[in-house]
């Protein structure tokens, strides 16, 4: 929806110190271009899952569809958050979603540029694959939706 240069620097950035690790990016509309890792602007949903599921670690803005594709995948995925007072997006509900999130296996928060290196190196050491999200939701949780919605 919103350009996210901010976060492809930092992301190209890292590419750049770690030349021995392959980086991948789907960088939207934005105005920056990487220039040390592979990146296209969009990808179907079928290339950006096989992409997951391929990666050593996701590294996302706090957008549910990432978080719940590292993690039904097994991959660990590290979130930074949009800023809309940077003008990423218009409110600020994706710092809402990290916090949300702070606690879960398998997800790692980097609230500033500085943690973002941190936190990829964290998440790199994890074997995500044991906390994995399931595809559907529990079965008290659809029982008692069922039972609400028929009555």
């Amino acid at each position: 929806m919103f350009p996210f240069d901010r976060f492809i620097r930092l992301m190209d950035d890292w590419a750049a110190a770690h030349p021995e690790e392959v980086v991948f990016a789907q960088i939207g509309t934005g105005e920056y271009e990487p220039q040390h890792m592979d990146y296209a602007r969009s990808l179907s949903g079928k290339d950006f899952i096989e992409k997951v599921k391929s990666a050593q670690v996701v590294v996302s803005h706090a957008g549910m569809g990432n978080i719940i594709s590292s993690r039904q995948h097994g991959v660990p995925c590290v979130l930074f958050a949009r800023h809309a007072s940077l003008g990423e997006h218009t409110t600020n509900h994706q710092l809402h979603t990290a916090d949300r999130f702070r606690e879960t296996p398998g997800l790692f928060v980097a609230d500033t540029e500085e943690m973002l290196p941190v936190q990829i190196e964290a998440a790199a050491k994890m074997d995500a694959s044991e906390n994995l999200l399931e595809p559907h939701a529990p079965q008290p949780f659809i029982d008692k939706l069922r039972q609400y919605i028929y009555g």
